[in-house]
């Protein structure tokens, strides 16, 4: 592994990386053999996979492998329960609101595609437990936003603030409308018009993923299906995004998988060539380069050697590569300093002036950087958030050379997208 050959990983992270899979094989079953007779700390690989949100994958590889006995009962039982809410969610609160909505978008004549999870659990994984889904995400084209605003609102949805759903535009640039809740409450669904925001650097026209979709359906219900190349892009933008705005290696595997297991499902219909004829040169070919290569290295993704050479952007830092897989994608401490660089303008003065709004930042920001399972009021995650900057402050002044290689990364993702 070109990138990640200087990577010394932890016995825990190894074992995270053999079982973020659906099929371990002869091979990987035998590593993670090895890796659990060897000394492993449970509690900290617990905490890792339901960091990374694979939890539910260590657990069926470990039983699948007749591995349990190895594992501390505690341990287990944290890993059999966080499987365990994941199935109940899927099939009792995110399945049947899923298929409510597509009824009713089909009934309003409004095409839908379903995306990441909404999509992924019917198609890719084969058992729903495996991969946890926290809401839904649905494409609609722009045209037909107000139409299907009125669908969910006939359904009951609301917005967070218990008022009726706002009209699409309130959405200025951003790329899905605000997001709704179910008349239960229990589930958030996203309506999108894109997978990114249109002041971004990765803006691109989006009319291709539909000229290019199919008819499908998910339990009888009409839906259009990304393409392969177009089910890449959208996986590999939200990985490589979610690098720059949430913590470090925040649900990292789990996306890395989901691009993983996307390849192995339909590397045969994936158009590689016209990816690289549509997104060579752009600021899109280096965040799709950096997913897929981090996928291949990681988890041993079928990306075709021949694809990853001709698109390989022009003076690709394979140093500061390893430092983004070290330290964005396998380390889950926090980082105080993500996402400082305006993409736009990738200038020291720019990180001088975001620094300051980081301090006293928004609830939604803290909710983005600490994830869903933070569950804290925003006092309370406000000074969880000062006292990550106080640390990686001291941090600084002890290890400078760490300081260094966290901002070099910072900068290096914003640099391949200019």
């Amino acid at each position: 592994m070109e990138g990640t050959a200087n990577i010394v990983l932890e016995p825990e992270m190894r074992a995270l990386l053999q079982t973020a899979r659906v099929e371990l094989g002869v091979q990987g079953a035998a590593q993670l053999m090895q890796l659990v007779e060897g000394r492993l700390d449970w509690q900290g690989l617990v905490e890792q996979a339901d960091w990374n949100e694979t939890a539910a994958l260590l657990v069926h590889h470990l039983e699948a492998c007749g591995l349990t006995e190895a594992a501390p009962e505690s341990a287990l039982a944290k890993l059999r329960t966080i499987r365990l809410e994941q199935r109940v969610r899927f099939f009792f609160f995110l399945r049947p609101e899923l298929l409510r909505v597509l009824e009713g978008m089909e009934s309003g004549g409004v095409e839908i595609i379903p995306l990441k999870g909404a999509f992924l659990m019917n198609t890719v994984y084969p058992d729903v437990s495996l991969r946890p889904v926290g809401d839904l995400d649905l494409l609609a084209r722009d045209e037909d936003l107000n139409r299907a605003m009125e669908v969910l609102d006939r359904l009951g949805y609301q917005s967070k603030s218990g008022e009726a759903v706002l009209p699409s535009g309130a959405i200025d640039d951003h790329h899905h409308c605000p997001r709704v809740l179910s008349p239960d409450g229990s589930v958030e669904l996203e309506l999108h018009r894109h997978i990114v925001r249109r002041k971004t650097p990765l803006y691109f026209p989006i009319e291709g993923f539909w000229e290019r979709s199919t008819a499908g359906e998910i339990k009888g219900r009409a839906v259009r299906v990304l393409a392969g190349r177009d089910l890449m892009t959208h996986l590999c933008c939200a990985f490589f995004l979610d690098r720059r705005r949430r913590a470090r290696g925040y649900g990292a595997l789990r996306q890395l998988m989901d691009l993983s297991e996307s390849v192995r499902q339909f590397e045969p219909d994936i158009d590689w060539g016209g990816m690289i004829q549509d997104f060579r040169g752009g600021a899109l070919q280096g965040p799709l380069y950096a997913a897929l290569r981090a996928a291949r290295e990681l988890l041993e993704a079928p990306v075709p050697n021949e694809f990853l050479e001709s698109f390989r952007p022009a003076g690709f830092d394979d140093e500061i590569f390893g430092h983004f897989l070290r330290l964005k994608v396998l380390n889950p401490g926090m980082w105080f300093f993500h996402e400082l660089v305006d993409p736009h303008d990738n200038h020291w003065w720019n990180m001088s002036k975001a620094a300051i709004h980081r301090l006293l930042p928004s609830a939604s920001y803290l909710q983005d950087k600490y994830g869903p399972r933070a569950g804290q009021a925003e006092g309370r995650l406000l000074r969880r958030h000062l006292g990550d900057a106080t640390r990686t402050a001291l941090t600084a002044c002890w290890r400078p050379r760490a300081l260094a290689r966290e901002l070099r990364a910072d900068f290096w993702m914003n640099q391949i997208q200019l």
